[in-house]
C-alpha cells in the first residue's frame, strides 16, 4: 500500500475513526510496510481512542520491534535523535485511572502525565486519578514530540509505582 492510498483512505476520518481505519489497512503480509508505519506515526497524535485498540497495536508494535526500521519510521528525524540520546532504560509516567493503567501513551515528564486525568476529555471526577511510574527499554518505545507532551508510545512498560493524584497536585 502506498502513502497516497493510505492518505486517501483516512482523508475524511475524524479523531475517533482514524485509528480503526489505519488498522484496517494493516496487512502483515504486505512485503513493505514502510508507508503504513510512517502513516501510523504521523497520525498517532490525531487519534483519540488508541486505548480501544491497545491489544492490536501492542501486537503490531511488539512484532515490529523485531524490525526496528519500521518502528523508526513512526518518528521524525528529530524524534529519532531525541530517543537515541536517552539512556537505554528510561523512566516514563502515565496519568490515568485504574482501568487504563496499562495504556500505550506515556510521557517522559511527570508533570505532563499528571495533568491528563484532569483534562476535560479524560476527567472522571468520581474516580481516583493515578500517576503511574514505569521503566522501559527505549528500543520498545516510540517518541512523539509534536504536541509538547514528550509522549512515549510504549508497548512493554515495567510498572514501578502508582500514586493517587489530587487535582492540585498537577498544578505545582
Amino acid at each position: 500500500m502506498t502513502a497516497a492510498e493510505i492518505e486517501s483512505a483516512i482523508r475524511f476520518c475524524d479523531s475517533y475513526s482514524r485509528m480503526p481505519a489505519l488498522l484496517n489497512l494493516f496487512d502483515p503480509f504486505e512485503p513493505d510496510l514502510s508507508a503504513w508505519f510512517r502513516a501510523l506515526g504521523e497520525e498517532w497524535s490525531c487519534c483519540d481512542n488508541t486505548g480501544e485498540f491497545k491489544y492490536a497495536l501492542q501486537e503490531i508494535l511488539g512484532c515490529a520491534s523485531a524490525e526496528p526500521e519500521y518502528v523508526e519510521l513512526m518518528m521524525t528525524q528529530e524524534e529519532r535523535a531525541a530517543l537515541a540520546a536517552l539512556p537505554d532504560v528510561i523512566t516514563i509516567y502515565r496519568g490515568c485511572y485504574q482501568w487504563n493503567v496499562e495504556g500505550l501513551s506515556w510521557s517522559l515528564a511527570r508533570d505532563i502525565a499528571a495533568k491528563f486525568p484532569f483534562l476535560n476529555r479524560y476527567h472522571h471526577p468520581d474516580s481516583e486519578a493515578l500517576l503511574v511510574e514505569a521503566t522501559a527499554n527505549k528500543h520498545d518505545c516510540v517518541l512523539k514530540l509534536d504536541r509538547g507532551e514528550q509522549e512515549v508510545i510504549c508497548w512493554e512498560p515495567k510498572i514501578k509505582s502508582r500514586h493517587t493524584l489530587e487535582v492540585s497536585s498537577w498544578r505545582r
